[in-house]
């Protein structure tokens, strides 16, 4: 399709995932904080089993600043013998004991503590087995009752499959639409809804320009005004102009 190299246009990807990705600073004070947290205030408290991580920070899908650092706390009860308030409840005043300087709130689903460099938003999550398969029950949004939801371990083994498809590519892509919906403003969509959409359709990426034009014809987004077919036939020079004036902004090198 394309008759020009595209060493120079991927030296700019390269250099714009260097970008926009956590650095080692970032990452951490994430582990310290997290760690810290997990090990030293959860563990020892009589009604959890265990903690993990999950999200997008789990998934090394997070980009630059860093946001919520999610985990689900997986507790010693019987969904049927408490109330997802009164777990959140308890949390909180436990965690408030632990870290009298910080800002915690109970914010349903999850008990969330405002760090300086992160927020750690904490899931109760009570264990079921659903037709053989590992589920967890955790607080639906806006009512005092459990859902069943997926083992998050689930999401992550799918994205770590579909990423060695495409030889490590595609996790850098996800990062790469996440900042360009920021840059945009684009609120119709869900971070993790660009993960399985991107899990689902890019089976094969011969480069970084590639990946990001099947994005957008997946999801639908134009770039000043121009249809898939115009966008595809842009020189890379066009195309890394365009990319940083309409689509990524400053963080992609000129």
């Amino acid at each position: 399709m394309y008759s020009q190299p595209r060493t120079g246009l991927q030296s700019k990807f390269e250099k714009f995932r260097e970008n926009i990705e956590l650095t080692q600073g970032q990452k951490d004070k994430i582990i310290s904080s997290h760690t810290h947290l997990r090990q030293r205030n959860l563990q020892p408290l009589h009604y959890v089993k265990e903690s993990f991580l999950t999200g997008s920070y789990k998934r090394n899908t997070m980009i630059r600043p860093p946001s919520d650092v999610d985990a689900f706390v997986v507790i010693n009860k019987n969904y049927y013998e408490t109330t997802p308030n009164a777990v959140l409840a308890q949390l909180k005043r436990d965690l408030n004991s632990s870290y009298p300087n910080s800002v915690i709130r109970q914010d349903k689903p999850c008990v969330t503590l405002d760090f300086t460099h992160c927020k750690i938003e904490l899931t109760p999550a009570i264990p079921a087995t659903y037709y053989l398969e590992q589920r967890y029950y955790i607080p639906k949004q806006g009512t005092n009752e459990w859902m069943l939801t997926d083992d998050p371990k689930r999401a992550e083994s799918r994205l770590s499959q579909a990423n060695t498809r495409v030889d490590g590519k595609l996790t850098p892509l996800i990062k790469m639409i996440k900042h360009a919906k920021n840059n945009n403003n684009i609120r119709d969509i869900k971070s993790y809804q660009i993960e399985d959409i991107a899990i689902q359709n890019v089976s094969y990426m011969t480069n970084y320009r590639d990946g990001v034009q099947q994005m957008f014809r997946c999801l639908g987004w134009r770039v000043n005004n121009m249809n898939q077919f115009q966008l595809e036939q842009l020189s890379d020079q066009e195309f890394a102009k365009l990319c940083r004036t309409s689509i990524f902004g400053c963080d992609f090198p000129e």
